[in-house]
């Protein structure tokens, strides 16, 4: 077989061949997936919706007009939230929500498969509902 030989001296380190370890300054944070759904009625351009965390900071928003000429139609958006509690704010410029004479519409959250929240028809100019992901710090 091979032998090999490695001669250290006390005091003196072989040079290095490959370079130290380096280390991420923040540990990775998991982050949940949060489907949203909306269903407008006839006035799309009127809907909008945000969700931000306890304490007021918005961190996704979807302000009326955003979704301008989706009149009728379902949009599903997927956010990626990190464990914690939270506030849904659905917002309908006139006032009337996903309501009446200009069709039924809704907002569902869903969160792996499961609802969490769920809300149609009349809600005049904003509805705000709390929900929670994952397990709050």
């Amino acid at each position: 077989g091979r032998e090999r030989t490695h001669l250290f001296v006390a005091g003196n380190m072989p040079a290095s061949t490959t370079s130290p370890p380096t280390h991420s300054p923040q540990p990775t944070v998991t982050k949940y997936a949060v489907e949203v759904n909306i269903k407008f009625d006839d006035y799309s351009s009127q809907t909008g919706w945000y969700i931000a965390s306890v304490d007021g900071t918005v961190l996704v928003d979807r302000p009326p007009g955003y979704y301008s000429g989706n009149d009728t139609l379902t949009v599903v958006e997927n956010v990626r939230l990190e464990p914690g509690e939270y506030q849904f704010s659905a917002l309908d410029a006139n006032g009337d929500g996903f309501c009446c004479q200009h069709g039924i519409g809704y907002y569902l959250l869903n969160f792996n498969g499961d609802t969490l929240l769920y809300q149609q028809g009349r809600f005049e100019f904003s509805r705000n509902e709390i929900f929670s992901i994952g397990n709050p710090p």
